[in-house]
């Protein structure tokens, strides 16, 4: 359904049914042991590993240091709490966020998984220039090295700006609901053929996570 590895742009409000989305994104790696990165720019970090805990044994992953933050949001807030998986950059200098990607790659343990939350809270730090050289040089990096990248966009973004992003990206996940259900859309291009799908949200977890 989504192949790997790929850009995904996923496009939703910033609630717990895409906070559910990318926890399972990720604790599907890391039940499967493996490397994953999470670039927090509206989220404490402490949350996200919160989250995680209910669906793995997170300490024992940050033990194994199969998880890594680059911790843009506690950076912004000129908080001091680095320790042996988060990594403090402020969301300005996302030349800093590249290197230390880079240095993730150049292990022989590739991240597989890796979310950005958010493009939109970039943005707020960097012109859209700056975004798209990120989404090309950064994340396009990663990708060629075998990652599939979630990068998540809140709903009420400029709609002229969520249209540049598509264009950057290899696909679009959309939430959103139907008839008091949440539904994903999917849609974009899988080896060079158009792709459109629409289906529940726990549908899709079924068949993306649970197989």
């Amino acid at each position: 359904m989504i192949p790997h590895p790929t850009t995904v742009l996923v496009i939703g409000k910033p609630d717990e049914h895409r906070e559910e989305l990318v926890n399972h994104f990720i604790a599907d790696a890391l039940k499967k042991n493996k490397e994953t990165l999470y670039i927090t720019v509206d989220k404490d970090p402490r949350d996200v590993i919160n989250g995680l805990g209910n669906l793995v044994n997170i300490d024992e992953h940050i033990k194994n240091k199969k998880i890594h933050f680059i911790d843009c949001y506690s950076a912004a807030r000129h908080k001091e709490k680095e320790d042996d998986v988060i990594s403090l950059i402020h969301p300005r200098d996302l030349r800093k966020v590249h290197k230390l990607t880079l240095e993730k790659l150049s292990k022989l343990e590739k991240p597989e998984r890796v979310v950005v939350d958010t493009l939109s809270g970039l943005s707020r730090f960097n012109t859209p220039a700056m975004i798209e050289s990120f989404i090309d040089v950064t994340i396009g990096g990663l990708k060629k090295n075998g990652a599939t990248v979630l990068l998540l966009v809140d709903e009420d973004f400029h709609p002229t700006y969520k249209a540049d992003l598509e264009v950057l990206t290899d696909m679009t996940l959309r939430l959103h609901e139907i008839k008091n259900k949440t539904m994903i859309s999917l849609y974009g291009l899988v080896n060079g053929v158009l792709v459109q799908r629409q289906m529940k949200k726990d549908e899709f977890f079924e068949q993306y996570f649970n197989n």
